[in-house]
Protein backbone atom coordinates (compact mmCIF):
# COMPACT_ATOMS: atom_id res chain seq x y z
CA UNK A 1 0.00 0.00 0.00
CA UNK A 2 1.36 3.69 -1.18
CA UNK A 3 1.39 6.62 1.80
CA UNK A 4 -0.63 9.74 1.10
CA UNK A 5 1.05 12.01 3.55
CA UNK A 6 -1.48 14.99 3.22
CA UNK A 7 -4.49 12.20 3.60
CA UNK A 8 -5.80 12.43 -0.36
CA UNK A 9 -6.83 10.02 -2.39
CA UNK A 10 -4.52 8.42 -4.49
CA UNK A 11 -4.74 9.82 -8.26
CA UNK A 12 -3.39 6.57 -9.85
CA UNK A 13 -7.18 4.90 -9.81
CA UNK A 14 -5.44 1.73 -9.24
CA UNK A 15 -4.52 2.00 -5.48
CA UNK A 16 -6.08 -0.47 -3.52
CA UNK A 17 -5.82 1.55 -0.37
CA UNK A 18 -2.99 3.96 1.25
CA UNK A 19 -2.27 4.92 4.19
CA UNK A 20 -3.55 8.00 5.84
CA UNK A 21 -3.42 9.87 9.67
CA UNK A 22 -6.37 8.80 11.23
CA UNK A 23 -7.44 12.21 12.42
CA UNK A 24 -8.43 13.39 8.69
CA UNK A 25 -10.86 10.48 8.93
CA UNK A 26 -14.57 11.25 10.60
CA UNK A 27 -17.28 9.17 11.00
CA UNK A 28 -20.68 9.15 8.21
CA UNK A 29 -23.40 10.44 9.91
CA UNK A 30 -25.82 7.73 8.43
CA UNK A 31 -23.81 5.03 9.99
CA UNK A 32 -26.72 2.49 11.51
CA UNK A 33 -24.48 1.06 14.40
CA UNK A 34 -23.08 2.23 17.53
CA UNK A 35 -19.76 0.23 17.33
CA UNK A 36 -18.61 0.47 20.83
CA UNK A 37 -18.07 -1.97 23.88
CA UNK A 38 -16.78 -5.45 23.29
CA UNK A 39 -17.12 -5.63 19.21
CA UNK A 40 -14.61 -2.10 19.21
CA UNK A 41 -12.23 -4.49 21.57
CA UNK A 42 -12.43 -7.87 19.48
CA UNK A 43 -11.15 -5.95 16.72
CA UNK A 44 -8.12 -3.66 18.45
CA UNK A 45 -7.04 -7.16 19.63
CA UNK A 46 -7.33 -8.28 16.35
CA UNK A 47 -5.75 -5.44 14.68
CA UNK A 48 -2.99 -5.66 17.19
CA UNK A 49 -1.95 -9.36 16.39
CA UNK A 50 -2.53 -9.63 12.85
CA UNK A 51 -2.68 -5.74 11.54
CA UNK A 52 -5.31 -4.71 9.48
CA UNK A 53 -7.21 -7.31 7.10
CA UNK A 54 -9.02 -4.84 5.07
CA UNK A 55 -9.15 -0.77 4.98
CA UNK A 56 -11.27 1.22 5.80
CA UNK A 57 -13.61 2.55 3.24
CA UNK A 58 -13.53 6.52 2.90
CA UNK A 59 -15.26 9.54 0.73
CA UNK A 60 -12.66 11.75 -0.48
CA UNK A 61 -13.43 14.25 1.76
CA UNK A 62 -12.47 11.62 4.78
CA UNK A 63 -15.93 10.27 5.63
CA UNK A 64 -16.29 7.31 6.73
CA UNK A 65 -18.54 4.88 4.43
CA UNK A 66 -17.32 1.28 6.15
CA UNK A 67 -15.24 0.72 8.96
CA UNK A 68 -16.27 2.46 11.93
CA UNK A 69 -15.42 -0.42 14.01
CA UNK A 70 -11.46 -0.53 12.68
CA UNK A 71 -11.60 3.25 12.73
CA UNK A 72 -12.34 3.31 16.66
CA UNK A 73 -10.30 0.13 17.46
CA UNK A 74 -7.39 2.06 15.58
CA UNK A 75 -7.85 4.98 17.55
CA UNK A 76 -8.03 2.55 21.17
CA UNK A 77 -4.68 1.42 19.88
CA UNK A 78 -3.47 4.83 19.42
CA UNK A 79 -2.55 4.25 15.57
CA UNK A 80 -1.50 7.58 13.92
CA UNK A 81 -2.25 6.21 10.39
CA UNK A 82 -4.83 3.55 8.87
CA UNK A 83 -5.01 1.90 5.83
CA UNK A 84 -7.86 4.00 3.77
CA UNK A 85 -9.59 2.79 0.55
CA UNK A 86 -11.59 6.09 -1.10
CA UNK A 87 -14.27 5.76 -2.68
CA UNK A 88 -16.53 8.98 -4.53
CA UNK A 89 -19.90 7.51 -3.98
CA UNK A 90 -23.09 9.33 -3.86
CA UNK A 91 -25.34 9.33 -0.44
CA UNK A 92 -27.43 6.09 -2.50
CA UNK A 93 -24.22 4.35 -3.64
CA UNK A 94 -23.01 4.58 0.18
CA UNK A 95 -25.76 2.90 1.40
CA UNK A 96 -25.49 0.07 -0.76
CA UNK A 97 -21.92 -0.22 -0.06
CA UNK A 98 -22.66 -0.36 3.40
CA UNK A 99 -24.96 -2.90 3.97
CA UNK A 100 -23.52 -5.03 1.65
CA UNK A 101 -20.26 -4.88 4.26
CA UNK A 102 -22.92 -5.40 7.08
CA UNK A 103 -24.61 -8.54 5.40
CA UNK A 104 -20.96 -10.53 4.83
CA UNK A 105 -19.80 -9.45 8.59
CA UNK A 106 -23.34 -10.97 10.02
CA UNK A 107 -22.11 -14.36 7.17
CA UNK A 108 -18.72 -14.47 8.89
CA UNK A 109 -17.96 -17.29 11.25
CA UNK A 110 -18.02 -15.29 14.62
CA UNK A 111 -21.87 -14.59 13.65
CA UNK A 112 -22.49 -17.92 12.90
Amino acid sequence: MSTATNGAPPSDGDTAAVYVEVDRLRPWKDNPRLNDGHPVERVAESIARFGFAGPIVARPNGEIIAGHTRYKAAKSLGLSVVPVRYMDLNDTEAHLLRSEEHTSELQSPDHL
